[in-house]
């Protein structure tokens, strides 16, 4: 599912669609990842409604920058906690067909995640991976584990 929305989605939105990934949170059918080079406000929205549409299954759709990796959930959960308006970014389209009965019903909901061009949001800060890599936990827990 996630090569067929991912054509269609740059069939319709041409390259700034950059990664779309179904989570295995979602069971893999629930919920859809997308990552855009968003240029203008708006975009995020229209890439998650068109999202959505494109599988019954489809309950959730969150668009991100294409900065944050749809693989990565800790990512797409950072993008929607620190870019997220809630009063602006989320959109549930009700009385809309599903497949499946969740607490949902028939609802659909639509998160644009991506950095909003009004205000400051920080940058998402990480740690290098070669500092991680450094860390030796049995250094700091006694006993090891």
């Amino acid at each position: 599912k996630e090569g067929s929305l991912y054509n269609t989605l740059r069939h319709r939105f041409g390259d700034i669609i950059r990664a779309v990934h179904c989570p295995y949170s979602g069971c893999g059918r629930l919920a859809v990842y997308v990552s855009i080079n968003k240029s203008r406000e708006g975009q995020g929205k229209a890439v998650a409604l068109a999202a959505i549409q494109e599988s019954f299954t489809f309950q959730v759709a969150v668009v991100v920058d294409d900065v944050i990796d749809v693989f990565d959930e800790a990512d797409v959960i950072w993008a929607t906690l620190v870019n997220v308006d809630p009063s602006r970014d989320v959109d549930v389209i009700h009385n809309i067909p599903t497949v499946f009965t969740t607490s949902l019903g028939y609802r659909k909901v639509l998160i644009d995640a991506t950095r909003p061009f009004d205000r400051a949001i920080p940058e998402m800060n990480r740690v290098p991976r070669e500092t991680m890599d450094r860390i030796k936990l049995d250094d700091y827990v006694e006993g090891g584990r």
